[in-house]
């Protein structure tokens, strides 16, 4: 009677766990070419920030500094335009 018990019968669901899975196969963590990638995109986007930082702080200083050499003059010269 102790046939009909399905905790007795163990060993055919560990031969099924012995055999390898599909999915067992597939590596884990990134391939050198995408370490490259993000290497090159990390370089790429420290240059971009230092470069928007280094404009945004000289626009800040040329406002602050003379701000008389952007001002110009325009004279308007009024006389007889007559034409006939």
């Amino acid at each position: 009677m102790s046939e009909n018990y399905s905790r007795r019968n163990h060993s055919s669901k560990e031969e099924k766990k012995s055999a390898p899975n599909v999915t067992e196969h597939v590596t884990k963590g990134f391939t050198a070419f995408q370490k490259v990638l993000t290497a090159v995109g990390t370089i790429l986007s420290i240059i971009v920030a230092s470069i928007t930082i280094m404009n945004f702080t000289a626009s800040k200083n040329k406002d602050t500094s003379d701000s008389s050499a952007n001002q110009s003059t325009v004279v308007i010269k009024e006389g007889n335009n007559f034409f006939l």
